[in-house]
């Protein structure tokens, strides 16, 4: 029987995007975190014809040489992402997601969002190029970039049903997702994480833990969160589906037990950012 597999490397700020993956791999089975958001939905979007195997890590703990210039860290840490989904982890295919802001307050404006969302994509698609330049075999990994818009919470809030699903009220869902804001100290407001939380009838103090993210994701609909988040949802659904089906496509095989095997290094090694 030709098996369909690929092993997806997960980059996410925290157990919200990724779950336990966010620890180290000796600590993943001993933490309470369940798979996060990314995990079911990837699966969701995958359907049955693929046998997905997922690695990751936190996005903060992946190291870069020199911090000093904001404007280049997304690149340089999307960079090493890819040297190490590809090489240290064997993985096929790289997930990298990243909120597009969290900071600014009531005043900023759709515009404004919508700029860095697109220099934030920009930013890290260049870090990935630049990789692949340094290591070729690193070609071989697919990858995709996610940028909520403006954060993952935008997201979770895409599929009225799967927040009925996870015992909330879908009455209270927005049909704009990606154009919630406002004052993240202020509980009523419209920042996104209050948003959700008022959605799912819990207090916005309490934040949405991973498995609710998990529960989410495996209830919604990929195609209605598109609708809701066409910035920034649409083009990801898009390029998940290209990713995990060439990658599925290039790792087919007759045996279910053959292990991912990594890209060979190129002979002049990886240079670091």
């Amino acid at each position: 029987m030709t098996v369909r597999r690929c092993k997806v490397f997960l980059v996410g700020e925290g157990s919200s995007d990724i779950g336990s993956l966010e620890r180290i791999p000796q600590y993943r089975t001993s933490g309470r975190h369940g798979p996060g958001f990314l995990q079911p939905l990837i699966e969701r979007i995958v359907g049955d014809d693929v046998a997905l195997e997922f690695d990751g890590q936190k996005y903060s703990t992946i190291l870069v040489k020199d911090l000093s210039d904001p404007d280049l860290i997304q690149g340089r840490r999307a960079r090493a992402a890819l040297a190490i989904a590809g090489i240290t982890a064997g993985a096929k295919a790289l997930v990298y997601l990243v909120d597009t802001d969290k900071e600014q307050g009531e005043a900023a404006s759709d515009q404004e969002a919508r700029r860095l969302h697109d220099a934030l994509r920009a930013s890290i698609e260049e870090g990935f190029e630049r990789a692949r330049r340094d290591d070729p075999p690193l070609g071989d990994v697919r990858t995709v970039t996610g940028v909520p818009l403006r954060m993952l919470e935008a997201w979770a809030l895409g599929d009225p049903a799967a927040i009925t699903a996870a015992g909330g009220d879908a009455s209270k869902v927005p049909p704009r997702p990606e154009t919630l804001w406002g004052a993240k100290r202020n509980p009523s407001s419209n920042y996104p994480k209050h948003a959700l939380a008022r959605a799912l009838g819990a207090s916005p103090s309490d934040g949405t833990d991973a498995d609710t993210f998990a529960t989410l994701a495996a209830h919604a609909d990929p195609d209605v969160i598109a609708r809701s988040c066409p910035v920034s949802f649409g083009p990801f659904l898009a390029d998940v589906r290209a990713a995990l089906a060439g990658c599925a496509a290039a790792n087919e095989s007759d045996d279910a037990t053959a292990p991912t095997q990594p890209p060979k290094r190129s002979p002049r090694g990886r240079k670091r950012g």
